[in-house]
């Protein structure tokens, strides 16, 4: 019972350092044979570490434990917290071990477990096995994960339609398209098996990208012009063009640059630089819409304002606040 204890306390010491640290990008195992008196977890810049003194124990209490659960979880309730801590410490350990793998699988269907949060946590176990075949099973669920957003994608398309004065469900589009896109791209650079190069990659994920912006380009067409002056939604144009030019898929002679801080998108993907030799969107187009709109709600000054304001942003290099 003392040594079981132990083991979770430094079960729970392991899962702190991944939701303190959401950059961890390397594992491996410290030879210390003996324990000290503090926890035989270590964490310094990015890199995570487990004194080996520790380590049959916690594998052999971890691994007993979640095949105990698995036999019996028909009749127990699962402990989210509980089964994150069993499989990390399996995984780390012994990441041929496919049933854990599946365990946070199902976790993450269920919402129990931040896609976002396991591609970083399968990038450090596999530190220690990059030829683990269960590598695999990170882009089948992650596959899976695009399905779901896609789906609530286009749920969300019909209630906004019908409340577009709720900025609250042009928000989680936003969320939505911007999560869409950033799993595509783990899932390009996670999935080392395919024999491309890093050019047909970033090409891959150029289209994606574009037909997502592309179908979302026509929605807030259909919008503006079904419900004229309301500015939520020229606002959402504005994401939507500003996601263009972040992606090389906005051209023309007025605009500059988006300058892009810290996004985990600008630091894991190239398509900044498009060589695909199209662009989604152009400035010309943009301007061109804008004028049919000064045609047809020539007597809405609402709608009139909005569409200037936008386009003193799209002329002006869109910067400012989107």
């Amino acid at each position: 019972m003392e040594l079981d204890a132990l083991a979770e306390r430094i079960l729970t010491d392991l899962c702190a350092v991944f939701k303190r640290d959401p950059f961890v990008h390397e594992f491996d195992l410290v030879a210390v044979v003996e324990a000290q008196n503090k926890s035989p977890v270590l964490h310094i810049g990015h890199k995570l570490a487990l004194e080996s003194w520790c380590v049959k124990h916690l594998y052999h209490h971890s691994y007993n434990k979640l095949f105990d659960w698995k036999e019996k979880k028909r009749k127990i309730v699962p402990d989210p917290e509980k089964l994150i801590r069993w499989t990390t410490a399996v995984l780390l350990l012994n990441p041929d071990v496919a049933t854990a793998w599946n365990v946070r699988k199902e976790m993450i269907l269920n919402a129990n477990l931040d896609c976002k949060h396991e591609l970083t946590f399968a990038h450090a176990v596999l530190t220690r096995k990059p030829k683990s075949p269960e590598k695999m099973v990170v882009v089948v669920f992650n596959g899976q994960q695009i399905n779901i957003l896609a789906k609530e994608l286009a749920t969300s398309e019909e209630w906004v339609s019908t409340h577009v004065s709720d900025h609250s469900g042009i928000q989680y589009r936003q969320y939505l398209i911007e999560q869409l896109i950033e799993i595509e791209i783990e899932i390009e650079n996670e999935n080392e098996t395919r024999k491309t190069s890093a050019q047909s990659r970033n090409n891959s994920q150029l289209l994606n990208a574009a037909n997502l912006l592309g179908k979302e380009m026509e929605f807030s067409t259909e919008l503006i012009c079904l419900y004229p002056g309301h500015e939520a939604l020229w606002y959402h144009r504005r994401f939507v063009v500003y996601m263009c030019n972040k992606f090389g898929l906005l051209s023309g002679d007025h605009l500059s640059s988006v300058s892009v801080k810290s996004s985990s998108l600008h630091k894991k993907s190239k398509l900044e630089n498009n060589t695909c030799g199209f662009a989604l969107l152009t400035l010309e187009k943009e301007l061109s819409f804008l004028e049919q709109c000064a045609i047809q709600f020539r007597e809405n000054l609402i709608q009139l304002s909005n569409a200037n304001n936008y386009r003193k942003w799209l002329t002006s290099g869109l910067s400012g606040t989107l």
